[in-house]
């Protein structure tokens, strides 16, 4: 069954158990949008536990640290700017140690800016790619685009709006789908209460 077919309070008997009290949004099934559900699906990695996520996020921060030395490399930038960029405390703090779900748009973010960087027409469609990503979890991201449109790149906004919109198209579209409506009333409840500065100030 999937998690998120019915919310937490749907589960719950006539008399309310006392740690329903700490779930938040119990008759929501997700306040989660489509991208950050995906990254999610890594607790198949590690069935019926949460050591699934902390297996993405080791996978996907390994792979940063091999790609950054190498880019880095590449362009004959100190090793001390790799280690600002991967054994800094709000990396390891919020990464390897809380398991936060920004530490992943912050991978996205690093690879956004360094394939926007590289300017080629390959490399920026690859920036548009980790930039919807971001944007996908943290909307208040969508503000990347704008610089799209600064530049008149339009074709490269327009991408960018079909990257993001996709996910909830093919969420919605898909069998004991939420209604739009209900998937909206979640989503607005993720951007209007969630914590976005906690990478920086938890």
């Amino acid at each position: 069954e999937h998690p998120y077919s019915n919310p937490p309070e749907y589960y719950f008997s006539d008399a309310i158990p006392d740690y329903a009290q700490k779930i938040n949004h119990s008759d929501l099934r997700t306040i989660y949008s489509p991208i950050a559900q995906v990254l999610f699906l890594s607790e198949g990695l590690y069935p019926d536990s949460i050591y699934g996520w902390w297996i993405l996020i080791l996978m996907a921060d390994i792979s940063l640290v091999i790609f950054t030395w190498l880019y880095l490399n590449k362009k004959n930038i100190h090793w001390q700017y790799f280690a600002v960029v991967w054994l800094n405390p709000i990396w390891l703090k919020e990464g390897l140690n809380s398991g936060h779900l920004d530490i992943m748009v912050a991978i996205f973010i690093w690879l956004a800016v360094i394939f926007s960087i590289k300017g080629s027409i390959k490399h920026n469609y690859l920036s548009i790619f980790f930039a919807s990503l971001c944007a996908g979890i943290r909307p208040y991201l969508g503000i990347i685009s704008l610089n799209l449109l600064r530049h008149k790149q339009f074709k490269l906004f327009l991408i960018f709006l079909i990257l993001f919109f996709l996910p909830w198209i093919v969420l919605l579209s898909m069998p004991h789908a939420p209604p739009i409506q209900e998937a909206l009333s979640s989503w607005f409840v993720f951007v209007k209460r969630w914590d976005f500065n906690s990478l920086f100030f938890d």
